[in-house]
Parts: structure tokens; sequence; C-alpha cells
């Protein structure tokens, strides 16, 4: 795993990660914790994104999907992709892991490549590519393709039943790590503590043991190719 300096925050907006807005009584919707590295990623000024002032996160212009935040009295907006080649990328994002680099200049988009469709973030161009291939060289689980990067090397994700670590070890694509175990994910219906315990387009709806599975709305932001 890359080494980690700090935790930016960043307001709750629906990406394709994100999970709908709660309806009443229902938990708080849980966005990807946003990490960086300890090498700032250096890429010119994004042009094709305007960068708009403001002084707090309200300033911003709401873009459908997007997850918008103020940096340096400036308007930049995180979206998740699942496109081969969109750019410009500072990271990737494997269920609720998201790890990115920071960047040097300003830039109106920080796209995240989704490790969960098999892409990794190419820092040299700033363009979404393929994630390692099992038995590739890796410093981290995102970069690889649906595997976890054990030792420095891209090694299958854990099989349901064995033990993991949240944002870690990564289980295969049907399960998540609960309790410290790869547990398969849930059904409509089915029991759940978050959004990440629920099957592909389903979200968390609900509190304590009531809490359960439910179709969501995950939007794309819509400045992602």
């Amino acid at each position: 795993m890359k080494s980690l300096l700090f935790v930016f925050a960043l307001a709750l907006v629906a990406c394709k990660s994100s999970k709908p807005a709660p309806s009443a009584g229902s938990a708080a919707p849980v966005t990807p914790p946003i990490v960086t590295t300890d090498a700032p990623a250096a890429v010119a000024a994004d042009a094709a994104t305007p960068i708009a002032a403001c002084e707090a996160v309200t300033d911003c212009k709401d873009e459908p999907g997007c997850m918008p935040d103020c940096v340096g009295h400036q308007c930049r907006y995180v979206g998740l992709t699942q496109t081969e080649g969109a750019a410009p990328c500072f990271g990737e994002q494997v269920d609720s892991a998201r790890l990115v680099t920071k960047p040097t200049a300003p830039t109106g988009l920080m796209v995240i490549c989704d490790a969960n469709a098999g892409l990794r973030c190419e820092l040299s161009t700033h363009h979404c590519v393929k994630g390692r291939a099992l038995g590739d060289k890796c410093t981290g689980s995102t970069e690889c393709a649906l595997g976890n990067c054990d030792k420095g090397v891209c090694v299958p994700r854990l099989a349901v039943g064995k033990a993991c670590i949240v944002d870690e070890q990564f289980c295969a694509p049907e399960a998540a790590c609960i309790g410290a175990e790869c547990r398969v994910k849930g059904v409509v219906g089915g029991k759940c503590e978050s959004g990440e315990d629920c099957g592909e387009g389903l979200a968390c709806e609900g509190l304590g043991p009531t809490a359960h599975c439910v179709k969501g709305s995950f939007p794309h932001c819509s400045l992602v190719p």
C-alpha cells in the first residue's frame, strides 16, 4: 500500500461510487475517503474544465454526479470513471478505498479510475489505463486489475470466507470485507451496515438491525468520460 499523508474531506455529492441521498431515518451516505500519496503529481492545469473562484464549496456550480470541493479558492470536481483513456486522472478507487496523488498545479477536474472495472491511473500521463495483471509488480492493491498487491506483486483477490482488512485487502468482486471476513454482498432486502455491503447498483438504507439493501441511483459525473 502506498504511504499515506492526510485525508481530504470532500462534500458528499453523488458520484457513481457515492451513495444516494438517504430517506428520512436512513443512515447518512458514506463517501470513499480520499487519501493522498506522499509524491505530488506534476500536471498542467486542466484546460477542459474551467476553474471558478470560490470561498466555500457552496460557491461551486453543481455538476450532475460530480463531487465538488473548494481548493485554494478554486472549484475542483472529482469523478469516478470506468472509461479507459479518461483524463486527467490522479488515482484509483476500489470498493470504499480511494487513493489519489495530490496535483501540483490548479486543475478543475480530478478523474479517479475505477479499479473494480480493471483500471488504474498512469501518473506519467494522467490517463486511466488497464490495471496491472496478476504477477506484475505493484506498490498498492488499487493498481492491480481485480487483484491485491502482496509483497510487491499483483495476486488474486481474496475468496469468500477468507480473512481480510478493510480498504487494504480486497475481496472477489461478488464479496465485501465485512467484519474482517470476505462475505457475499447483500441482495435487495439483505442486511447491511453500509452501501459497500450491498451488491452492484444497490445502497444501504435504514439504521441498525433494520438496515437493508435497496436499489440505488448512482449518476455518472457529467464532466468525466
